[in-house]
């Protein structure tokens, strides 16, 4: 039987834990990030996608989506909100 320093038994305990809350936070931000994409692409299946031409001819609604936009993060990367962006920025808003 060998016997084992206590202090590599200390260090050995400490990299674990570490690993494990390494572990832990990469867990976690996936996690995260698929809520993000699920919440995301569950908003934009109930709702019709809409042109950026769309958005410059009713610049009014364009504005008020920019603005649930920002307002949720998850609807950030959708069609509407890149499209309403967009056509405010053709519009020159």
């Amino acid at each position: 039987m060998k016997i084992v320093p206590v202090t590599q038994v200390i260090v050995f305990l400490l990299i674990a834990s570490m690993i494990g809350v390494v572990v832990k936070s990469i867990l976690t931000n996936v996690d995260l990030n698929a809520l993000q994409a699920a919440s995301a692409s569950s908003h934009t299946s109930t709702e019709e996608t809409k042109s950026a031409i769309w958005y410059v001819n009713h610049r009014d609604e364009a504005l008020k989506h920019i603005q649930e936009c920002r307002k949720d993060i998850s609807l950030g990367y959708t069609e509407n909100c890149i499209n309403a962006e967009y056509a405010i920025k053709i519009i020159g808003q």
